[in-house]
């Protein structure tokens, strides 16, 4: 997520840090694209999810409130009451992302019939055992509770 957020060409300078070639001579940096592990990576990374979600409330209004509610780091943990709700808000949410230029990872459901249209490859290769994990809490799938 963070290498998906690009740096302003104004704010560039901030991001300046000197690097050792391999023929030793030192050169200035600045860093284009958010790198994880830096202390302001976070903020700059959510901050510009939720941006993006209040500036797409019309056309996504549910998705744009559940990033802005819902949503942790890089872990966005929701429920639906109806399988066609939680259809919609995949799809909502996949559209809001991709127009930002973003895709979730690591989709988890307890009801098969909800993710249908998220391929294989996008989803936790834990949810097809039955429990996930997300922000320190174990979720069991199949009994649909959460431990910690």
């Amino acid at each position: 997520m963070y290498l998906k957020v690009r740096i302003a060409e104004q704010d560039r300078d901030a991001c300046r840090f000197l690097w050792r070639n391999t023929s030793g001579k030192l050169d200035n940096l600045r860093l284009q694209r958010v790198w994880f592990g830096l202390t302001c990576s976070f903020f700059l990374a959510i901050n510009t999810l939720r941006v993006h979600a209040r500036r797409h409330q019309d056309a996504a209004p549910r998705a744009a409130a559940e990033i802005l509610e819902n949503m942790y780091v890089d872990d966005l943990a929701t429920s639906c009451d109806m399988i066609e709700e939680a259809k919609e808000l995949a799809g909502e949410l996949r559209g809001l992302l991709a127009s930002g230029g973003f895709q979730f990872h690591k989709w988890a459901r307890n009801e098969p019939r909800a993710l249908a249209s998220v391929s294989d490859e996008e989803r936790s290769a834990s949810s097809k055992s039955h429990f996930w994990k997300t922000l320190g809490m174990q979720w069991d799938l199949r009994d649909d509770h959460l431990t910690f």
